[in-house]
């Protein structure tokens, strides 16, 4: 217990860190790395003396000096600050349109948001002029590395002039350019940017080089979603199109592009509608479903479904590791580890999303506990799995997505039993599975509820019972689909007998979407107008309630759990006879919700 009071100091003391100043946040690690050392020893000195103080310290002494150690590390895992884009970066206007002037630059795709939308690193190459404008077939000059500046003896007045040209083009310039050093800064720092571009298959490694004018202009972000850009590093919002601004582009070719290709290839042979759910569930990337049919899934609750997590590499290490646990036997070296090759490829091809980063760490920590014959309380493996995702990425582990991962599994894996134990009892199969659904929805959801509705000050009383419906649906057809894609995935093997079986299986996913469309009619989902309303307090609640179950009195317990059903089940109906207001929200159980999309 005490060496997990300082696991658990580690990950808070990083978390509020990483979350109050994000980049800035590697050099405060350094700090306590240094300071740490000394205290710890004379930690260590005082506890021979003051019998307190050895109570505080784990049984193994030494473990003390991981703190210091691991923020040390921690201060080189954290990047630098990003580069904000500099002032003049802004001065074009999509409303004014300038076709005369250009920015020439770099972007190299770091970061997959959203289909079309990237994470970019910008680096501006030259800002020019057209020579004549009034002809098209444009001829270029640079405004910036004209020979009068290559040489840093340049006159005042040259640079003056410079400035000028570049103020008569109708543009503001708050500051007096200082060449050549200028255009050195500009190059040797480059920045990021959320870039949007009429082109859905890029990848994390890809570049392409922009002529940045027109109406293809860099704006600052804002709003809610610019503050998540923001918070990502992008200072920089630019819309461009492959016809107009994009000049070049070149994706890095290798065994991750070769696979993605196929895989796309694969799932290009089903229906649209099929192909784009496939794509979403199996790959993570729920901006590829339709706009109206990821509205239905969002107001079902169901929208952890499309992210990549421990339920689709739960099932996809599962389809491996049953037939070697037939051969070898459940506990042999072999059967444990060789499934983790593919699904640590798995992982490779997606980019490392946090949540599939945190279900393999999660995965090979089982397997070493039971290769080394340790028994591990499950307190210490989930402290255990956060430091290992910590050292990892320590910015992607301290997010929404991190957190999301994270607090479901730990629901799940502390309240599970002590839930279903307090819910009804029934010997019939089927209520035993009802049971243990409702569980399971209650468990995972009760540490992040309450960070959605805080998040997205919306709520979905429908969702445990979505939930119930569509996670064991998804359950049974993911396997098929892993298995089949895994076959054809290897060309000799993909002939007409797999393909025949593809187009059955796909079938499953046709009964889901249709399965999504017809409960999204009856979902009961509500939106507020501020954090601070009826569900936010409700899952709270629910929450503290469903936390006494972990009491030693039976009856207490059951009564605990018994009464945040009763709550979620009383929340519906009071939100649907009091609609009206900010704190009661609005909300809709009719498919009139949900226009047709053009998509």
């Amino acid at each position: 217990m005490r060496t997990l009071f300082w696991k658990v100091g580690l990950l808070l003391i990083s978390g509020i860190l990483i979350e109050t100043l994000g980049f800035k946040s590697g050099r405060i690690f350094l700090a306590l790395a240094l300071a740490g050392i000394p205290f710890i020893l004379l930690l260590l000195i005082l506890s021979f003396v003051f019998e307190p103080i050895q109570r505080v310290l784990p049984a193994r002494r030494w473990i003390v000096f991981f703190l210091p150690a691991s923020f040390l590390f921690l201060s080189l895992l954290v990047p630098e600050p990003p580069v904000n884009p500099p002032q003049y970066w802004f001065h074009f206007n999509s409303d004014e349109p300038d076709y005369e002037h250009r920015f020439l630059a770099q972007a190299r795709i770091q970061e997959s948001i959203n289909p079309g939308l990237y994470l970019a690193r910008i680096q501006i190459l030259d800002y020019q002029k057209d020579r004549d404008p009034t002809y098209y077939g444009e001829d270029w000059s640079s405004v910036l590395d004209g020979e009068d500046h290559r040489d840093r003896g340049d006159s005042l007045r040259s640079q003056k002039s410079k400035v000028q040209n570049f103020e008569a083009s109708g543009h503001e310039i708050s500051t007096l350019l200082d060449f050549p050093d200028e255009i050195q800064r500009l190059r040797n720092q480059p920045f990021r940017t959320a870039l949007s571009v009429d082109n859905q298959h890029l990848f994390p490694g890809c570049a392409l080089k922009l002529q940045v004018f027109g109406r293809g202009v860099p704006e600052r972000p804002t709003g809610g979603f610019g503050q998540y850009l923001r918070s990502k590093g992008a200072r920089s919002y630019l819309r461009v199109y492959k016809k107009w601004h994009v000049l070049k582009t070149h994706c890095p070719s290798g065994i991750r592009t070769a696979i993605r290709s196929r895989l796309m290839n694969l799932l290009s042979g089903l229906d649209q509608q099929p192909a784009r759910v496939a794509r979403a569930i199996m790959l993570g990337e729920s901006g590829w479903m339709e706009r109206d049919f990821r509205n239905r899934i969002r107001r079902l609750g169901i929208m952890h479904l499309f992210a990549a997590s421990g339920l689709h590499l739960g099932i996809f290490y599962g389809l491996l590791f049953l037939p070697l646990s037939l051969g070898l036997g459940r506990k042999h070296p072999a059967t444990l580890f060789l499934p983790l090759i593919p699904c640590a490829l798995y992982v490779w091809i997606l980019f490392f999303p946090v949540s599939l980063c945190r279900a393999f760490a999660f995965i090979l920590l089982l397997a070493l506990r039971s290769v080394l014959h340790r028994k591990i309380g499950v307190e210490h493996h989930l402290a255990n799995t956060g430091i290992l995702l910590l050292f990892w990425d320590p910015l992607g582990f301290y997010s929404l997505s991190g957190y999301l991962s994270f607090g479901a599994v730990s629901g799940i894996l502390i309240f599970y039993k002590r839930i279903e134990r307090g819910l009804f009892s029934s010997k019939h199969w089927f209520a035993t599975l009802f049971r243990s659904q409702v569980a399971l929805s209650l468990s995972a959801s009760m540490f992040i509820t309450p960070l959605l509705v805080f998040s997205f000050q919306e709520y979905p009383f429908s969702s445990h019972l979505s939930n119930i419906i569509m996670v064991p649906f998804v359950g049974l057809m993911l396997p098929p689909l892993y298995l089949l894609i895994l076959l054809r995935m290897i060309p000799f093997l993909d002939g007409p007998f797999l393909q025949l079986l593809w187009q059955k299986v796909s079938i499953l996913l046709e009964w889901f979407i249709w399965l999504a469309r017809s409960m999204s009619q009856y979902c009961v989902f509500f939106e507020y107008d501020s954090w601070w309303n009826f569900a936010f307090v409700l899952s709270w609640l629910t929450m503290i309630l469903l936390i006494v179950s972990v009491t030693p009195s039976p009856r207490l317990a059951r009564y605990s759990v018994r009464m945040a059903v009763a709550f979620i089940v009383l929340g519906a109906l009071l939100s649907l006879n009091f609609s009206d207001g900010e704190f009661w929200g609005s909300g809709s159980i009719s498919d009139r919700a949900f226009p047709e999309s053009e998509d």
